[in-house]
């Protein structure tokens, strides 16, 4: 039987988003975002989600509550620097921690971490989004570590432009750092969205994954900056043409090859507290 090529969109999205259905906006509870997770992990798009992104203090409660059941889960820990003794305890016990998520204020920070983490954990550091001191990039990839793009939030202010992000995909693939990104990335396509899931929530512009994802593949194969500002700030669906082989931006087209090496060398997750957004927006695109 011949082989069957992978399709351009899967390779894009596998594995792409790590559920963190507990943090803002959407807020679950520990038993409420664990149901929520397994109940994705068994949908037909399950090959797009990733890990369940937890709080250090939350991980007692979760092996209390779970026992044995937790092993079916993959976690990401929110820790800090008082959290990696707990977090190796949790390890030994058997915990399925694949990733830990930490932010850092300076360059120190990251040095203390290097020698401390668990061996094994792919550790992502939260940048600040500062361009005129990127000390903390140079000692995350001193550190043989991954980066971590704040790109949103609840409130408008939260939202870094697109021009700065640019600059910041940049200046990343310059260090050769992997990032995941997180916050405000509910949507496939830049637009205006509520902010929070209430009736009256503001409403205001929002990165979309399918902007960004597209954009670290042009960072990574060698497209201008201004290049990469302008396709985070496409809102255009007909910019984009979507077939089994490829994801195309206007002149630029990138392989079901290319789509992978960028996932693996680049772009490695986007953090989302909701995992039905996502989902429904690529189907709504005819993209899933």
């Amino acid at each position: 039987m011949r082989k069957t090529e992978p399709v351009a969109m899967d390779c894009a999205l596998k594995g792409l988003f790590d559920y963190a259905g507990m943090f803002p906006p959407a807020g679950l509870g520990l038993d409420a975002a664990v149901r929520a997770y397994r109940e994705y992990r068994q949908c037909p798009h399950a090959y797009v989600l990733n890990c369940m992104v937890v709080s250090a203090k939350d991980l007692s409660a979760l092996q209390d509550a779970l026992r044995d059941d937790v092993r079916d889960l993959q976690l990401s820990v929110i820790a800090t620097d008082e959290d990696l003794e707990a977090i190796e305890r949790h390890l030994d016990q058997g915990m399925p921690i694949r990733m830990m998520e930490m932010k850092a204020a300076d360059r120190s920070q990251v040095e203390r971490w290097k020698s401390k983490l668990p061996a094994g954990i792919d550790a992502y550091v939260e940048l600040p989004m500062d361009l005129r001191n990127l000390d903390v990039a140079d000692a995350v990839a001193e550190a043989g570590l991954h980066a971590k793009l704040r790109m949103g939030g609840v409130v408008a202010d939260a939202f870094p432009t697109a021009a700065h992000i640019a600059a910041m995909l940049n200046e990343l693939f310059k260090r050769g750092l992997a990032f995941k990104a997180t916050a405000g990335l509910h949507h496939a396509m830049r637009g205006r969205y509520p902010f929070t899931y209430h009736q009256d929530s503001e409403r205001g512009t929002m990165h979309g994954f399918m902007n960004l994802l597209c954009a670290a593949a042009l960072v990574w194969f060698g497209g201008e900056e201004d290049d990469v500002t302008h396709i985070l700030e496409e809102e255009d669906l007909l910019a984009f043409r979507v077939t089994e082989h490829s994801i195309r931006w206007h002149d630029w087209d990138w392989s079901v090859a290319e789509l992978r090496e960028v996932r693996t060398g680049f772009l490695k997750s986007i953090g989302t507290c909701s995992f039905i957004e996502p989902v429904r927006d690529m189907e709504a695109l005819g993209w899933l």
